[in-house]
C-alpha cells in the first residue's frame, strides 16, 4: 500500500522500509516521519533472520500457514528494498528449497528472468 500510495518512488520506498523495519525488529509501529535509522535497519535485518529460522523450523515439521508465508514475503521485500534484488531472491530461494526442493532451480531461473532492469 505504501509503495502505491504516493507518486514519489523514493518516499514510497522509505515508507515501506519503515513499516517492514518495525515488523522485522519487533518495535511498535509509529507513523512514518523520516527514513529508518541505520540501527533500526540492523535490528530489522537481525529480527527477520531470527523469525525466518523459526518459520523454517516449523516448515520442516510440515507447519506452513498464511502467517509464515506472509513473513517470508515481508522479509524478501525488506531485503530487496534495503540490500538489493539478489538478497530478496535469496530469501525466496531458501523458502522454496524447504518446500519444493526439486523445483528450486527452475523457480530461480524464472525469477532471474523477471529481474527488473536497473
Amino acid at each position: 500500500m505504501e509503495l502505491a500510495s504516493t507518486a514519489n518512488d523514493r518516499e514510497s520506498s522509505s515508507r515501506a522500509i519503515h513499516i517492514l523495519s518495525c515488523l522485522g525488529s519487533g518495535t511498535k509501529y509509529n507513523p512514518f516521519k523520516s527514513q529508518a535509522s541505520s540501527l533500526l535497519l540492523l535490528r530489522a535485518h537481525q529480527g527477520f533472520k531470527e523469525k525466518l529460522r523459526t518459520v523454517w523450523s516449523s516448515w520442516v515439521r510440515g507447519i506452513i500457514n498464511d502467517q509464515s508465508v506472509a513473513l517470508i514475503c515481508s522479509a524478501a521485500l525488506f531485503e530487496e528494498l534495503t540490500t538489493g534484488w539478489d538478497a530478496g531472491i535469496e530469501v525466496l530461494n531458501q523458502a522454496f528449497s524447504m518446500v519444493l526442493p526439486g523445483y528450486v532451480s527452475s523457480v530461480i531461473d524464472l525469477l532471474e528472468n523477471m529481474r527488473p532492469l536497473r
